[in-house]
């Protein structure tokens, strides 16, 4: 886990090089979840990806935020991270979000819910930054599988350390 320090003294200075490629690969996975939504629903013209409808940068945000949500939902992995928000209650929110910017009602950054920070910082926090470009989708990371796992591994290296003592010297004299 990254330990954060106060938000303000954060700076790209001061972030591992990781973690600011894992953030824009998360961005860009988000930005590609709403694009294709809004083109089906007819929002983006899928011939040149024009805009044919504007939304505010906050409920694109919550929308990205929703639909991870439910990508997490679909694959199976949403019940094992910790503080996951309700997603039937991110979809009915991000849907009245939608509808209210369709009635000419805009919202600022400022007026955007804690959803798209909170599911960022499970993801930071609970998911491996690079399964995504890897394998295609988001891996949970659970600290008490990964303790065990090391404690199993070394146990089976050390019940066959002879076995494999014994291996490396064959191999090395021919």
């Amino acid at each position: 886990m990254v330990k954060r320090q106060n938000a303000d003294s954060i700076t790209l200075d001061n972030l591992p090089a990781e973690m600011i490629r894992a953030t824009v690969s998360y961005a860009e996975f988000q930005a590609m979840l709403v694009g294709e939504l809004l083109t089906k629903l007819g929002h983006v013209k899928p011939d040149n990806k024009t805009p044919v409808t504007l939304f505010s940068a906050a409920t694109l945000l919550e929308l990205g935020a929703t639909l991870h949500l439910l990508v997490w939902r679909e694959h199976g992995i949403i019940e094992y991270l910790a503080g996951v928000p309700g997603v039937d209650n991110a979809i009915e929110v991000s849907i009245s979000r939608v509808c209210d910017e369709l009635n000419g009602s805009s919202r600022t950054i400022d007026q955007m819910s804690d959803l798209p920070k909170t599911v960022f910082g499970i993801w930071l926090d609970q998911c491996s930054w690079t399964s995504r470009q890897q394998m295609g989708v988001d891996m949970v990371l659970r600290s008490d599988a990964r303790k065990s796992f090391v404690e199993e591994l070394a146990k089976l290296l050390w019940k066959n350390r002879d076995a494999i003592y014994n291996s490396e010297v064959t191999h090395d004299e021919t």
